[in-house]
Formats: C-alpha cells, sequence, structure tokens
C-alpha cells in the first residue's frame, strides 16, 4: 500500500497498481530496459519505503503507508458484495449483520481482513482478494442503508423509540433523523460508538 503526497492510496497486488484518488496512476507494472513503467510512468528511484516516479517532466512520489490509522478511507460504514454490513472503527471491523468483529492489518504493505487482502481502494469502494475469489466493499453513505436499526430500541437510561428509514420517533417527544457523518452514525448531537 503507497500513498502520494496529493493523498491518493496506490494498492500493488500481483504486479498491478489500483490507484485512488487524484496523484495515482493505474495499471500493470512492467519491467522494460531495467526500468519499472506504470501507465507510461518510469520509476526513476526506488527504496525500499520510497519509489520516485517520472514521466514526460512530471513526477509522483510514492511513500509506503506503515501505519493504518494513515488509511482513513477505511472508517465508516460498508456493504459487501454478500450483502452484510459492517462499521470499521480503528483496526476493528464489526460486522453488524452477523454480530462478528475482525481485525484489519496492515502488514509489509499489504492490507488484510480473515485473510482477504485489499487490491483497491477508493473513497466509495475496497476491493478484496482471497486467492481466485473476489468482494466488493460499497461505502454506505446515507443512514436510510441501514435498514438493520429499523425497530424497537431502549436506550440506557430507559428511554425507547422506533426507527424506521433512519428516523427515531419518541412518541410525544417527536423524533429526530440519523444521519452519516465522517463515517458515523449520529443523532442529535449524538455519536454511535457500537452498534450490535
Amino acid at each position: 500500500l503507497w500513498a502520494t503526497p496529493a493523498g491518493a492510496l496506490c494498492v500493488v497486488l500481483d504486479a498491478t497498481c489500483a490507484s485512488s484518488g487524484n496523484g495515482g496512476a493505474n495499471g500493470r507494472i512492467t519491467l522494460a530496459d531495467g526500468f519499472l513503467l506504470l501507465d507510461g510512468w518510469k520509476a526513476a528511484a526506488i527504496k525500499e519505503n520510497e519509489v520516485k516516479w517520472h514521466r514526460k517532466g512530471q513526477t509522483m512520489d510514492w511513500r509506503r503507508v506503515e501505519r493504518l490509522d494513515e488509511v482513513g478511507q477505511l472508517r465508516g460504514f460498508w456493504r459487501n458484495s454478500e450483502g452484510l454490513i459492517c462499521n470499521v472503527v480503528g483496526d476493528d471491523c464489526l460486522f453488524i449483520t452477523k454480530g462478528a468483529t475482525a481485525k484489519i492489518t496492515l502488514t509489509a504493505g499489504v492490507l488484510s481482513l480473515n485473510g482477504w487482502k485489499a487490491c483497491g481502494i477508493a473513497d466509495k469502494r475496497i476491493s478484496w482478494q482471497k486467492g481466485t475469489q473476489k468482494l466488493e466493499w460499497i461505502r454506505v453513505s446515507d443512514a436510510k442503508e441501514l435498514s438493520l436499526l429499523d425497530g424497537a430500541w431502549t436506550s440506557s437510561e430507559g428511554g425507547s423509540c422506533n426507527v424506521f428509514e433512519a428516523v427515531c420517533a419518541f412518541g410525544a417527544k417527536g423524533s429526530a433523523p440519523m444521519r452519516i457523518e465522517e463515517g458515523s452514525l449520529v443523532m442529535n448531537g449524538w455519536k454511535a460508538v457500537m452498534i450490535s
């Protein structure tokens, strides 16, 4: 996993770069005449944690991502291609619909979860691969997509509410909409810290 100064992330897996954001490149990394090539870019200098690329007078610097907290794109709610909803906070991934938690790790530049390796990261999509299997995560940006919250709830203080389509109705006390802000579920100034 590599980052550019412009904030783009590039996941390199099996000599293929999948980049997110501006300042990145996509495609197969090849070797020609002793140089690594990527989408018209030529590697001019390679160190363990840094690669400098050149193309037609332009430069692109890659720095290896070494800490999970540098990958802010992970934080928040996701729906995977199997229909499971998960919430990522720090290195914890809570699969809400299964009630299971797994750790996301970053080891030697490879982002992993339960044996799956990230092979592409963008703001609204993460691609994972495990052997020949592929899995996609799509960002949940509208609280209405969290239909698993629909139903009757009781607070730790004994209050109750009914949730439907991301609106929490408190009976005679009115209602409050739920939103997703910066990857967190919020309502009335409160931020959800756990959903199970």
